[in-house]
């Protein structure tokens, strides 16, 4: 199992964000990762996929764009271990091209 940790700020005030717990072998492409995390949040139910943007913390502390037809494999290797847990927890964050993000 893996923990999604979504930083997001689509169309609120301030951001927000949610933990999503899956599979981690349902997570092998940038496509995965858009349809797990658009069941989760309501708010990217109507935004199309080439308006999205999704970054992921590496494990230098930077955050690393994804495209579509991305591996997600990388991505994963980054996954930390949650403190007392056998979960691993990969930081995203999700916004939209009108949308600046500050890194």
């Amino acid at each position: 199992m893996i923990q999604l940790k979504v930083f997001y700020n689509i169309s609120f005030a301030e951001d927000r964000s949610e933990v999503i717990t899956t599979d981690k072998n349902q997570l092998s492409t940038y496509d995965d990762l858009v349809q797990i995390v658009r069941k989760k949040l309501e708010c990217l139910q109507f935004i199309p996929d080439e308006e999205l943007r999704i970054q992921y913390k590496d494990d230098e502390d930077t955050f690393v764009n994804l495209r579509l037809g991305d591996s997600f494999h990388d991505a994963l290797r980054c996954a930390q271990l949650v403190s007392g847990t056998t979960l691993r927890r990969l930081k995203i964050k999700i916004y939209t091209m009108a949308v600046k993000v500050n890194s």
